[in-house]
């Protein structure tokens, strides 16, 4: 069963795949109203409606809907995994799983559901099962980018580093464009000092996405540790320019000063980053040992 399924019986049924296909949800909804109306023994009626109420974001009728469904047809994987989808927008993510588990049961080989039951163990905070899902959909459909990006999250969260950098590898092969891919490549580069690197995948976020704070900030941070200071004291600049209130922006600026010796105003940066942040303990420290040095001198 797909998205909408075809059943011919009805006309008021055909019409509404035509317009569903269309994306004309509402229009769509009326005639399965019809359909189900004249025959609501068939489960693919209640199926079709709950699919169109699915679309309208009207969780709770579609789960009413998919219910229907399968207490007619209680066999059909699409169905349940539909139902699932529903769950986890209302936010019933152990039911939703129930429901993955369910479709998996029926239909072992559809990527989707491996993917949406990854997506919701991870919400459970069950990662290391995630870690299954996205695996096993990655199997299935290896040119599914999503599957492949969650599946990196996951070994990266777990510092399992290269295997991380072999999925956003992956991302990006399907997908040159996935900025959070090539931010995420960076940022694990940059942890394994790979700054050079990190540097490139920062720059090709930013090609993507101009204003993008974090690729900034730590691209400035990349070029810290390489003693670049004077295009760390520029990205940290940019930083601030997009976000004034941005209290980390503030602290690598100051480390960038404090690196080039310009003390007084390292300290007006850390000074700044307290403001905003008053308990911020890397600041405070920074700080203090300005003083400290002050008082020194």
């Amino acid at each position: 069963m797909g998205l909408f399924n075809r059943f011919k019986k009805s006309s008021a049924n055909s019409k509404g795949v035509k317009l569903a296909n269309l994306g004309k949800y509402q229009e769509a909804l009326e005639c399965f109203d019809k359909a189900v109306q004249s025959d609501p023994e068939r489960s693919e009626a209640w199926y079709n409606k709950a699919s169109a109420l699915l679309n309208l974001e009207k969780y709770q009728e579609a789960l009413e809907c998919f219910e229907k469904a399968i207490q007619l047809n209680p066999n059909d994987a699409t169905t349940w995994f539909k139902k699932g989808i529903t769950l986890g927008n209302l936010e019933q993510q152990k039911e939703a799983l129930k429901c993955y588990n369910e479709s998996l049961t029926l239909n072992h080989e559809n990527y989707k559901v491996w993917y949406n039951k990854g997506v919701t163990l991870e919400i459970l905070g069950k990662s290391q099962e995630a870690l299954k899902c996205f695996q096993e959909a990655s199997k299935l459909n290896p040119k599914d980018s999503k599957s492949w990006y969650n599946y990196g999250l996951i070994l990266g969260n777990f510092e399992r580093y290269q295997e991380a950098l072999e999925s956003y590898n992956n991302v990006l092969k399907i997908d040159v464009e996935f900025y959070s891919a090539w931010y995420n490549k960076g940022n694990i580069l940059k942890d394994l000092e790979k700054n050079e690197e990190a540097i490139e995948c920062y720059d090709e976020v930013l090609r993507l996405h101009p204003e993008h704070v974090g690729a900034r900030g730590n691209k400035g941070i990349a070029f810290n540790k390489l003693g670049m200071y004077e295009e760390a004291l520029n990205c940290f600049n940019k930083v601030l320019k997009l976000d004034q209130a941005d209290v980390m922006g503030w602290y690598n600026k100051g480390n960038a000063l404090m690196k080039m010796g310009e003390d007084q105003e390292a300290l007006k940066c850390f000074e700044k980053a307290l403001k905003i942040d008053p308990d911020f303990q890397d600041a405070k420290k920074a700080k203090e040992e300005l003083l400290s040095k002050f008082t020194h001198f």
